[in-house]
């Protein structure tokens, strides 16, 4: 009897030693797994350090250490060969470029391109163009100039691609505050438009007045009843300018147009041309977004103003301040001067890209604006300059 239960205390013993082995266990593997991790990402912080200081020394001994296996057993080459190309797939920089804007110069992932700059390779037309038309400018005409990404050119911090004949420059720039320009005849009002469009050869008043937009705003101040202000306001994400050392290739449908005029005597042949090309192209394109108000007022109202001693342009001004943001950051006596200027004028709003916000804050402006930019200023030369040796 006495054996008996000695024997159970014993099992009973050793059942209880044996839960508390496995609870032992089981409150030990979260600890070897912390421990585990924890080497691991010291290997890698480690490994990676000495990859970055000697990356060229390691890649010289691995390939040395490559061909030694090769030469040993040359079965092995084609397997170290697709290996190393795989490895090649996984590559990780870790701490030092964690910035996913920069990027590795000799890789091709996340190369990204300047949005909407297909418009730097088109033709102009200066007669029917219009800078202050609501969305794109109706003077682009079709392309002249291929994009051309097959030579692999980027930007020196590596992060886009830049087509062949194009020197692009990241230009990020945005002015929420207006500036206006009082406009009192047709002469003013091409001076004026010149601004965003501007001819090396110059083409006087005729520029712009075959567009819709400019025969209506100059009939009204041919009367001499009525007087412009243009406000505006812009926000510039970058620039480019045409390499005519380098230039960009033509496209095969402008060549062929070419060749058909060397080869006709037909005058409807250059009309033709010209017609779908016109006879400006862009050598420097500014892209971004411009926000502008054209005011038209009374000649009598401004005339009154201007011997009252109030500057009419600066008005405008806080009046277009006061339409955005609704008087964010402005004084009572601006605010006063805008909501008395807005009684004495009707408005037109004219948008190209994306329109600076409500809160008058210039970054969140460049945050719409970087995603679908639009030229909103450009230099033109005249297209009989591409059958010069430059070009041909």
């Amino acid at each position: 009897m006495n054996r008996r239960s000695y024997e159970e205390d014993l099992s009973e013993n050793e059942t209880k030693k044996t839960k508390s082995r496995e609870k032992q266990l089981l409150f030990m593997v979260p600890k070897i797994l912390f421990v585990l991790v924890f080497i691991g990402i010291a290997y890698l912080a480690v490994s990676t350090s000495l990859r970055m200081q000697g990356k060229r020394g390691v890649d010289l001994n691995h390939n040395g250490k490559r061909e030694e296996v090769a030469t040993e057993n040359p079965r092995n080459n084609g397997l170290i060969e697709n290996l190393l190309s795989r490895t090649k797939l996984f590559k990780v920089d870790v701490g030092m470029r964690s910035d996913y804007r920069l990027q590795d110069c000799g890789g091709t992932h996340f190369k990204r391109t300047f949005p909407d700059i297909d418009y730097a390779f088109f033709g102009y037309n200066i007669l029917k163009g219009y800078p202050l038309a609501n969305g794109h400018d109706p003077g682009f005409t079709y392309p002249i100039f291929e994009t051309d990404y097959t030579e692999r050119r980027e930007s020196s911090d590596c992060r886009y691609r830049i087509p062949r004949g194009l020197v692009v420059v990241p230009d990020v720039s945005c002015i929420t505050s207006f500036s206006s320009t009082t406009v009192q005849n047709k002469y003013e009002l091409t001076k004026s438009l010149s601004q965003s469009a501007k001819v090396s050869v110059g083409v006087g008043i005729v520029a712009f007045s075959a567009s819709a937009g400019y025969k209506e705003s100059s009939s009204e101040l041919s009367t001499g009843e009525f007087v412009k202000i243009i406000s505006t306001a812009k926000c510039t994400y970058y620039f480019c300018k045409l390499d005519k050392v380098s230039h960009p290739y033509f496209t095969k449908s402008f060549i062929s147009s070419v060749k058909k005029l060397d080869e006709s005597t037909q005058d409807q042949i250059y009309l033709d041309f010209f017609h779908y090309y016109e006879k400006h192209f862009l050598n420097y394109t500014e892209f971004g977004a411009r926000f502008t108000y054209e005011h038209t007022m009374d000649s009598k109202t401004f005339q009154k103003k201007e011997e009252a001693g109030h500057n009419v342009g600066v008005d405008a001004s806080y009046s277009g301040e006061y339409k955005i943001g609704g008087g964010f950051n402005m004084d009572s006596t601006h605010k006063q001067d805008a909501s008395n200027f807005a009684k004495d004028v009707t408005t037109k709003t004219f948008t190209v890209g994306a329109p600076p916000p409500a809160n008058g804050d210039a970054m969140t402006w460049v945050s719409t604006v970087k995603q679908s930019p639009v030229p909103m200023s450009y230099k033109l030369s005249p297209i009989s300059e591409l059958f010069t040796e430059k070009y041909i």
